[in-house]
């Protein structure tokens, strides 16, 4: 019983710190693509992960950034990220990048734990188009990358692992890199066409 308990408190402690962690979400990369649509895109994501986590502000975010005399352009090491994030006063940060992939256009994110200063999960969308980029995938793509359980904004795998001592790879919603398996979703094949998995650990 006592075991149970400590187990219940440790769960309500990480799910109390965690309520508050900020989220930073910089600007997709434009590979071969639009920049002005990949900032849309940008905003739509950080618009979809709103929903589940705390996200800061775009002028926020690059007030902060500009502040501390770092630039976002060019950085896509883990300690690179893991800095910026300090910059920007987070404890996540995400990046990712939106272009065409094959016959497909591709979204992806990565979101990097700023305090262990390494990739934490990462998760990709393909469409056929951009207005299914916009109006379908992006949101997808906030699901896979920061999955919630009953609206409160606090992912499993956080309660899973914030108690300590734990290693995850999780393969989540979409189908694997060759983009053409059959995952179960009543047939519909667009549900196949992502990915996302989480790498990050947790220290004792």
């Amino acid at each position: 019983m006592k075991s149970a308990l400590c187990i219940v408190g440790m769960l309500l402690l990480c799910s109390a710190g965690h309520a508050r962690d900020e989220v930073a979400v910089l600007d997709l990369q434009a590979r071969d693509f639009d920049e002005t649509e990949a900032l849309l895109l940008s905003q739509r994501l950080r618009d979809a992960l709103q929903k589940r986590v705390d996200v800061i502000g775009r002028a926020t975010l690059y007030e902060r950034l500009a502040k501390n005399d770092m630039e976002a352009s060019g950085c896509a090491d883990d300690d690179c990220m893991s800095a910026l994030g300090s910059a920007a006063r987070v404890v996540w940060i995400v990046a990712g990048s939106v272009g065409p992939h094959g016959d497909k256009l591709r979204l992806e994110a990565r979101l990097y734990s700023v305090s262990q200063g390494h990739l934490f999960s990462n998760a990709h969308r393909d469409a056929d188009n951009l207005e299914q980029l916009r109006k379908r995938e992006v949101i997808r793509l906030a699901e896979e990358l920061w999955p919630s359980e009953g609206g409160t904004g606090m992912p499993w795998w956080l309660l899973l692992l914030g108690g300590g001592g734990a290693a995850a790879y999780v393969s989540l919603g979409g189908g694997d890199s060759d983009d053409n398996v059959d995952n179960g979703n009543d047939g519909n094949t667009d549900d196949a066409l992502g990915s996302a998995e989480i790498v990050g650990t947790f220290a004792d």
